[in-house]
């Protein structure tokens, strides 16, 4: 008799867990959080469109909104070179406080968050970044705050969906499945 040991195994499926994270307080005026549903939509400087939820943005030297990699939010905000400060509303909209002028808060522009269908088809770029496929469905530009669009809290950032605790005891508990079943055997 011929017996088949050790076939092995193979990964079925990976899915990204799309769900939002712990929002974490950093007082810098261009880090930026999505609470709620939604995407940040980005330009590389390439001109690919891509997405992200991380929010941890900056003024590049031409005065434009960029992340980390520089990659320009899009719609484009250019922030100009005399402010005393920068408010971002919840519902997305940017004004600016000028140096030495009246302290009334001037409109510059508005954030609209990219909200999909399947965010979890996405596909991951790396860096926190992803592209639009076509399983993650309709892509709807919306303003913050309205329709199934999340809000935007200004001075934070996201952090981490994971809870490490929770992810260990999972693997305990394969770990332990795996070793009965193997003695079984």
């Amino acid at each position: 008799r011929v017996y088949e040991i050790g076939t092995g195994v193979r990964i079925a499926s990976v899915s990204m867990d799309m769900k939002q994270g712990k929002l974490d307080q950093t007082n810098r005026e261009y880090d930026m959080a999505i609470n709620g549903l939604g995407f940040f939509k980005l330009k590389r400087p390439t001109g690919e469109t891509v997405y992200t939820r991380s929010g941890v943005f900056a003024r590049d030297k031409k005065g434009y909104i960029v992340d980390l990699f520089g990659n320009q939010l899009d719609p484009v905000v250019r922030v100009p070179d005399n402010i005393q400060s920068i408010q971002v509303g919840m519902d997305g909209r940017i004004a600016v406080v000028y140096l030495g002028k009246d302290a009334q808060p001037r409109y510059i522009g508005q954030i609209k968050l990219a909200v999909f269908d399947n965010p979890e088809k996405l596909k991951a770029l790396g860096n926190n970044l992803y592209k639009q496929t076509e399983s993650a469905g309709q892509l709807r530009m919306i303003y913050p705050k309205r329709k199934q669009a999340g809000e935007i809290m200004q001075g934070f950032s996201e952090s981490s969906n994971v809870n490490v605790v929770d992810q260990m005891m999972k693997l305990v508990v394969n770990q332990r499945n795996f070793k009965i079943s193997t003695k079984a055997f």
